[in-house]
């Protein structure tokens, strides 16, 4: 039952995400010949008007196939009644910043189901914590942790921005080292603190010992207004740690054991389920759907993000009257989708084989 969860709730992303583009590829007049959840040899299926709704074999990734958008369609994969599609209403004949927001459509709709989860789970809570120091463990004087005060406000870190409280040792420990650079908001007024010492060690704090920064962080009264705008920050802290991510996958820190493909996520989810309840399920789906936003958006080929790019070379290179053919990109989107499912079946297999561990 938890496993079915899981994919339940993988599956509702992926149709978030298709109906973003299904939705503005209507509103444009874009014709929509499939709208289907799940990878594969179709199970079942229906026909509403000119799009066909169907569930395939497979169940992660799903697609919202418009007319042009890869070439023309093959009559032998459309019913025998379907009439041909005018060219006006092909995904190439729209103007480009159509297709752009067609494009996107998918990703942003998956940001802001993220932002509402979170906002959703926010909202229950009484008080929340912020980046504001409210005290010291009793032995910070002693390390000379240059200046920083009770009230202050973390802004920076070595000069990235703290959206939420998580960021504070996530970028301390990135960053390495014992001494920081501290942008704070104190008294109304921005304060850099340079070559501030924090470092791991173990404090003290109302009699109790901890290991840690020695920093003790606020914990102020929740409102409608917060909520939203913690929200919108926790999606932003989000957002960046997919890009420490990729910057770890290139940089060679990632192991193909430390990735996780459909298989991996489903698993962890249903182990969520089991162990720690709907609501946590909850806060899991918001970071994956905005994970999910994010990756799309790579200038890779055959992602969203890789069609945009092409949108883009379209446009710069109409300015010099070149016109460039279709089918390459076609190509090009084919061979990177095999790769990408390629490395997704690798994974998928590391994923199985940590499950009979």
């Amino acid at each position: 039952m938890h496993i079915v969860i899981a994919i339940l709730a993988l599956s509702v992303l992926v149709i978030i995400h298709e109906f973003g583009h299904f939705i503005f590829a209507k509103i444009f007049g874009v014709r929509v010949n499939e709208f289907s959840v799940g990878l594969g040899p179709k199970l079942f299926g229906f026909r509403a008007g000119e799009t066909v709704f169907a569930v395939r074999a497979i169940p992660f990734g799903g697609a919202c196939m418009m007319e042009g958008e890869d070439g023309e369609s093959d009559p032998e994969d459309l019913p025998e009644d379907w009439e041909p599609c005018p060219p006006e209403r092909t995904f190439t004949a729209q103007k480009p910043w159509k297709r752009l927001v067609i494009l996107v459509a998918g990703a942003v709709f998956n940001l802001i189901t993220g932002v509402a989860l979170l906002f959703f789970l926010a909202l229950p809570a009484e008080t929340r914590v912020e980046p504001v120091v409210a005290a010291f463990g009793e032995e910070f004087a002693e390390t000379g942790v240059a200046g920083l005060q009770v009230g202050d406000e973390i802004l920076k870190i070595d000069g990235a921005r703290v959206y939420i409280t998580n960021d504070i040792s996530i970028l301390l420990s990135r960053y390495g080292g014992e001494t920081h650079d501290i942008l704070v908001r104190r008294e109304g007024e921005k304060v850099l603190l340079s070559d501030a010492e924090l470092k791991v060690t173990e404090y003290t704090y109302g009699g109790e010992k901890y290991k840690g920064y020695g920093l003790l962080l606020s914990r102020e009264d929740n409102s409608v207004g917060a909520s939203l705008v913690g929200a919108v920050k926790t999606a932003a802290y989000y957002v960046r740690t997919v890009r420490f991510s990729i910057v770890d996958i290139f940089r060679g820190r990632v192991a193909l054991q430390d990735m996780s493909g459909p298989v991996g996520i489903t698993a962890t989810m249903s182990e969520v389920v089991k162990t720690s309840g709907f609501l946590n399920l909850l806060s899991l789906v918001a970071y994956i759907t905005i994970n999910l936003g994010v990756m799309n958006l790579l200038p890779i080929p055959a992602l969203d993000g890789g069609r945009v790019l092409f949108l883009a070379i379209e446009k710069v290179l109409s300015l010099f009257g070149i016109k460039p053919k279709r089918k390459y990109e076609a190509y090009i989107n084919a061979a990177v989708l095999i790769l990408l499912l390629g490395l997704i079946a690798v994974v998928s297999v590391s994923d199985v084989m940590r499950l009979f561990k």
